[in-house]
């Protein structure tokens, strides 16, 4: 007997401060009392009319400590580590929890009992148990702020949604309640789960109509719960009448073009209009300067005089680099780009040629394995300087559309870079006869064959 009652609900007191009282003189002790000094709680032992022996609450008039654990009972005592049930002879059931405020140390809830709330006015609750046992009763606004502390601390969100509008009151706090009321408010911070906002903007309105103190910023709090609102459970989803009123009270030169459209919706909602519209609002647009795909370059379609174009061509070198993969192929490209790749072939003698040939698949150069010349192609051309991607220009215009169309590029009938010996790499293009001339003046008529399939 005395192994189970220390085992008793050890979190309802430490055993240090339970007294245990006897009318035993010797032989078998029985225990006739038990006191609970710092939870101004008393039990007595009495025999019932059915030889059992029970402990009976002097506070609580013809309840006993019962245990009775059914999965109903054990959902609603979920997060109240430290309560016990007590129940009379009629069935029904209660729970006594100590009025202990508890530390969040991680995951875990942590008792320091010996430092019960000074001047306390009542320093254990009792919440009826209804009949359907589905729900507690909380008979006073203190009993109910401290249960709304437990659920929340536990992260039961739907119970406490549920819970909320229980501590609404048009009187003064009293400093229990004040003190329980800051502490939902500390456990309730930094949890960005959906429920979370949900349960956060619950707390809100009843802060709001019940003139409480709140400490969380109310855009982000709208701000997060709209935007996972598709992921908040149905249980804490708040009605759109109670998303409006918070909507309301923020002013609206702090409404973004999201909360906006979620006030316009909701007002729709509200309305019953079947066929309503809403004026959708969207974000600003930000600028960007030097954009890649900002340019629509047709040049290459034009009519060209391609004589005189290449007559007047400034040099462009080429020297075809060594086919590479994997991590050689990182190291070589880091190079490059900390050189600067230029059009007209820069530091590195690549530019044009080389940007075509990774476009028609004539060289090979990936990081990856699945990688395709063509995709290594694409985004070296995205890296040109601005001044080369931005303006109108033949080559450009190629490359683009080279790069826009890759069924274009892998066309076998695309003109491939021919003609040139291995001595000739490294040296500047220029004029008519070579490389680069001849593969110019086959290209645009290709281009402009295919113009329907771009």
């Amino acid at each position: 007997f005395l192994w189970g009652l220390a085992d008793f609900r050890m979190g309802l007191e430490d055993m240090s401060n339970r007294l245990v009282w006897s009318k035993s003189g010797s032989g078998q002790v029985n225990v006739d009392l038990i006191e609970l000094p710092r939870l101004q709680m008393t039990f007595t032992a009495r025999t019932d009319v059915d030889g059992q022996t029970r402990l009976y609450s002097s506070d609580h008039v013809g309840m006993f400590i019962s245990n009775r654990r059914g999965e109903m009972i054990q959902q609603l005592m979920h997060g109240i580590p430290h309560a016990v049930v007590l129940a009379n002879p009629e069935g029904e059931l209660a729970l006594a929890v100590p009025s202990t405020i508890p530390m969040k140390v991680g995951n875990r809830l942590v008792f320091f009992r010996d430092q019960h709330r000074a001047g306390a006015g009542v320093n254990h609750y009792l919440y009826p148990i209804h009949l359907s046992q589905t729900f507690l009763f909380t008979p006073t606004l203190e009993a109910a702020m401290y249960l709304l502390m437990m659920r929340v601390m536990h992260r039961r969100y739907d119970d406490a949604v549920q819970l909320a509008d229980s501590c609404t009151t048009d009187t003064h706090m009293s400093r229990d309640a004040t003190e329980v009321w800051n502490q939902v408010l500390q456990s309730a911070l930094d949890d960005t789960h959906p429920d979370g906002f949900a349960c956060r903007l619950k707390l809100q309105l009843v802060a709001h109509d019940s003139d409480y103190p709140c400490m969380w910023d109310l855009h982000t709090e709208l701000t997060g719960y709209i935007t996972k609102v598709a992921s908040v459970s149905a249980r804490c989803r708040l009605a759109p009448k109670d998303e409006l009123r918070l909507l309301d009270m923020l002013p609206d030169d702090q409404k973004d073009y999201m909360l906006k459209n979620r006030e316009a919706f909701l007002k729709l909602v509200t309305s019953g209009g079947p066929n309503g519209e809403v004026r959708v609002e969207y974000p600003t647009r930000p600028v960007v300067r030097d954009q890649y795909d900002a340019i629509v370059d047709k040049s290459v379609l034009r009519t060209h005089d391609l004589e005189s174009f290449l007559s007047k061509f400034s040099t462009i070198t080429y020297k075809r680099p060594e086919e590479k993969s994997g991590a050689l192929a990182i190291s070589q490209l880091n190079r490059w780009l900390d050189n600067g790749l230029k059009l007209h072939g820069g530091k590195d003698d690549l530019g044009f040629m080389f940007l075509y040939e990774l476009l028609s698949g004539t060289i090979q150069f990936s990081v990856l394995p699945s990688d395709t010349p063509y995709q290594t192609g694409a985004l070296l051309l995205r890296l040109l300087p601005p001044k080369e991607h931005q303006d109108q220009s033949l080559l450009m215009s190629i490359l683009r559309v080279l790069a826009k169309n890759p069924g274009l590029a892998s066309d076998p009938n695309l003109p491939k870079v021919t003609g040139y010996k291995q001595g000739m790499f490294g040296l500047p293009f220029k004029g008519m006869a070579n490389v680069f001339s001849r593969l110019v003046q086959g290209l645009q008529p290709y281009i402009i064959k295919n113009e329907h399939h771009l």
